[in-house]
């Protein structure tokens, strides 16, 4: 062994284990003491908390887009897979995970009569086409959740009725805002397990 790769390993080992010798002694500074072990404990919990709370969100999410998925697959309908997409899309904008599906099932039976390219939701009154049904799914939640620059005034801070009011006015369909709201309860009660597993 050279001198040069002795240096380092001594050196390495003094690099690691001073740390670890310092983390675990208490210090004292006017009169306080403070157990580093105590902080790095305390650390770790705060990492293990995130780590769970993210972990949770993410068996949320799961637990809706399966719903979605659950919901379209059981009619093989051409938006079953973009329960993620909706999901996602949905906790981006602060949305119902199942109001975006339910309008995409009223207006376009799940994306099986869609009215323009990939346009699920006859947003713009079918003169919007767009590349995929994920640039659909993005355009129309940022536009229903009040962010969208163009015409997010028109929805902002309103509730489920309100959005769907102002989507598809009372005075050309009546009951639109109580059909979609029907479609919303109906993919939220789902079995997904039960439905999926047939796909």
């Amino acid at each position: 062994m050279s001198k040069i790769t002795k240096l380092f390993n001594n050196n390495l080992h003094a690099f690691i284990a001073l740390p670890l010798l310092v983390a675990n002694l208490p210090i004292s500074f006017m009169g306080y003491s403070l157990d580093l072990s105590s902080v790095t404990e305390a650390m770790n919990i705060t990492i293990n908390v995130e780590q769970a709370q993210e972990d949770l969100l993410l068996e949320e999410l799961q637990e809706q887009a399966n719903n979605i998925d659950a919901y379209f697959g059981k009619w093989n309908l051409p938006l079953t897979g973009y329960g993620m997409v909706f999901a996602k899309t949905a906790q981006k904008y602060d949305l119902d995970p199942y109001l975006l599906p339910a309008i995409a099932m009223r207006e376009s039976t799940g994306g099986k009569f869609i009215c323009g390219g990939q346009n699920p939701f006859g947003y713009g009154s079918c003169k919007i086409y767009f590349d995929s049904f994920e640039k659909a799914i993005d355009t129309v939640g940022k536009a229903v959740s009040g962010e969208h620059e163009g015409i997010g005034y028109a929805y902002e801070g309103k509730d489920i009725r309100g959005i769907l009011e102002t989507y598809n006015p009372p005075s050309i369909v009546a009951t639109y805002a109580d059909e979609v709201m029907s479609i919303m309860k109906k993919i939220s009660n789902m079995d997904s397990s039960k439905h999926l597993a047939s796909l």
